[in-house]
């Protein structure tokens, strides 16, 4: 017998199928059945796979009313051939008395009914078979509609797997296309880069003979002029050197000069507080010394006499501002460095005249 290999199971005869819109119509079918209804054929089961014979529930409707029908042709059969025997023995029996007329045209009565009965319930199972076979055949085109969609699918499916492998590549293969479409802008980019480039060098290359005399003339130009450049500079550098050299002369005779006109500056200090000190004392007052706020003695004045002392007080005052004036004017005389215009000699002449007047003046404000 042909069979169907779903997964596992070879289904004979009669199968089922699926329909998801309503599982309560003729096609639906429990599993729980299947183990039940397993063939139990010696050559089935050699095979080692189970076969099952697969019924819907009409298809089980339809073979129970075959089973009645039938079960009803046996009955009325049986009946049919019970009345022909009794007809039979009564018409081989000459009726004798009017039951037996009687019981003869009954048995012909039940003979006609039975008659009728056998040929409804042939009909019955003829109708019942033709419906039968119609859902088997209903059926079995269903079967051979599901094999081909599930064909139609697989190649569907196969289809659409190749299609999109076949997507796949040709979107590396457009990618692939869209970098080196890219790389090749650069390289196209590149290339008009360099072209300019050397159109540029070219140029530069045609008008090079009149650009190299410009440029040696142009040289030529900056030798003579960083020679006299040169030129100036030694000689900048022999003055600065000369300069340089005055200026330690200078600085150093500056530092003696300075320091012989401090020593003369104080000598004369020392000498005013000495004479005010003899004055005082020679007046017999009493001198009493005035120191600044580094502790140094800076004047006197007599304690005996405060009018005096006022006086004095103010002389001093006077000599110092005088000192100061002097100094300062001295100061500004000396020579600063690199300052050829006045020699040592003169300084320390202009310090001496200085002090003399100093001390003109003080003689005639005492």
């Amino acid at each position: 017998a042909s069979c169907i290999v779903v997964s596992e199971l070879c289904i004979r005869y009669s199968a089922y199928m699926y329909y998801h819109y309503n599982r309560a119509n003729i096609w639906w079918y429990p599993v729980s059945n299947l183990w039940v209804e397993r063939s139990g054929d010696k050559d089935d089961n050699a095979l080692g796979i189970p076969f099952f014979k697969i019924t819907t529930q009409k298809m089980a409707e339809l073979e129970t009313q075959k089973a009645q029908a039938q079960s009803a042709v046996n009955i009325a059969n049986n009946q049919l051939t019970q009345a022909k025997q009794t007809l039979s023995s009564l018409q081989v029996t000459a009726p004798k008395t009017p039951e037996a007329q009687a019981k003869l045209a009954t048995a012909k009565t039940e003979l006609v009914n039975a008659q009728d009965s056998y040929a409804k319930a042939q009909e019955a199972v003829k109708l019942a078979s033709h419906d039968l076979a119609v859902k088997e055949a209903t059926l079995k085109d269903a079967k051979a509609d599901l094999l081909t969609k599930q064909t139609a699918l697989t190649d569907a499916q196969k289809i659409l797997s190749d299609s999109q492998a076949t997507l796949a590549t040709l979107q590396f293969n457009l990618a692939n296309a869209q970098a080196k479409v890219k790389e090749a802008q650069l390289a196209l980019s590149n290339a008009n880069t360099t072209v300019g480039q050397k159109e540029a060098h070219l140029l530069n290359l045609q008008n090079a003979p009149k650009v190299l005399s410009d440029a040696q003339v142009r040289l030529a130009q900056a030798k003579a002029e960083v020679a006299n450049k040169m030129t100036v500079l030694n000689q900048e550098i022999a003055k600065l050197k000369e300069l340089q050299a005055n200026k330690v002369d200078a600085e150093a005779q500056y530092t003696t000069v300075f320091e012989a006109y401090k020593v003369v500056l104080e000598a004369k200090k020392q000498a005013e507080l000495s004479e005010i000190y003899a004055r005082i004392v020679a007046g017999g007052g009493q001198a009493i010394p005035v120191v600044d706020e580094t502790g140094k003695i800076t004047g006197y004045i007599d304690g005996t006499q405060k009018a005096e002392a006022k006086a004095t007080a103010v002389v001093l005052s006077n000599n110092k501002v005088a000192t100061e004036v002097n100094e300062k004017k001295t100061e500004a005389m000396l020579p600063h460095a690199g300052e050829q215009s006045m020699s040592l000699l003169t300084v320390v002449g202009v310090s001496i005249i200085s002090l003399l007047g100093l001390s003109n003046l003080k003689r005639k404000e005492d």
